[in-house]
């Protein structure tokens, strides 16, 4: 019996554990840019560079930087994508490389 209420008792922890994070997570919501991809609020050659990066496997990249990295919206991200970011650095333009999104609209992706 106390084997059973141990095991229910480290169930709770974890489950309650993830329960706190996700809501710290979700109050410091913050407007991202797509191809924003170091986050600093201004899409930059180095957001072009970290695309290009993550692509041939030389950096990896989190959940949310993967996902604002493919500024196509295709799924996957290709040197296209960094093309893209690079355009969009350079003043060129790429109507999904400038729109904000809340970060509540990535975490539901």
């Amino acid at each position: 019996m106390k084997k059973k209420i141990l095991i229910f008792s480290i169930i709770l922890l974890i489950i309650a554990t993830f329960s706190f994070s996700a809501v710290a997570e979700a109050k410091s919501w913050k407007r991202y840019r797509k191809c924003d991809v170091d986050m600093d609020g201004r899409v930059t050659r180095n957001d072009a560079d970290m695309i290009a990066r993550y692509v041939v496997h030389l950096i990896s990249l989190n959940r949310i930087q993967r996902w604002l990295a493919d500024a196509d919206n295709d799924g996957r991200i290709l040197m296209y994508d960094a093309s893209l970011a690079g355009r969009t650095a350079e003043g060129l333009g790429h109507p999904n490389c400038s729109s904000y999104l809340r970060k509540k609209m990535i975490l539901a992706k």
